[in-house]
């Protein structure tokens, strides 16, 4: 039976990576759009483009958090003890992203546009960074290759 829920957590880890790619980089060309006239045009398809599905994704996220928590409590626990930082970075960029997604398609002012769009962009990159780490912190035991000299071992490091 455990290793059945592996599989659906597994399956809920893999669709959130697929579909979660896609929401994510909207964010990434928001960020490369350029200037409010230029980039008017691409913003105005990412917005219709995710406005039916763009907080559905991270269901697959709860999904796995919730079938983790309830079916392997230790692994749980020690998952969320030792990459809590980066696991708290990446809910408040989840949480940013979303509010500024909405907060930008209802803004009265180019500021506030560009300000809510500013943080909605750079919470696509950084909540994915983020997520990446705390792949890499929890399973770096288990890696085949070595990441024992530059930077990258020292930015994994410090979290």
């Amino acid at each position: 039976m455990p290793q059945a829920v592996a599989v659906i957590i597994w399956v809920g880890v893999v669709a959130y990576s697929v579909l979660a790619g896609a929401d994510f980089g909207s964010g990434t060309w928001d960020l490369l759009a350029g200037r409010a006239d230029r980039g008017a045009a691409v913003r105005h398809r990412i917005d219709r483009s995710l406005g039916p599905v763009w907080e559905a994704n991270h269901v697959w996220l709860i999904f796995v958090l919730v079938y983790l928590w309830t079916s392997f409590p230790t692994a749980f626990a020690a998952v969320a003890t030792t990459v809590y930082v980066p696991l708290l970075l990446a809910a408040l960029g989840i949480v940013f992203r979303g509010a500024s997604f909405m907060f930008r398609r209802s803004s009265s002012t180019v500021g506030e546009a560009r300000w809510f769009g500013m943080l909605f962009a750079a919470s696509s990159v950084l909540t994915p960074f983020f997520l990446v780490i705390i792949c890499f912190r929890r399973w770096q035991s288990i890696c085949i290759f070595s990441l024992s000299s530059g930077y990258i071992l020292f930015l994994f490091s410090i979290f």
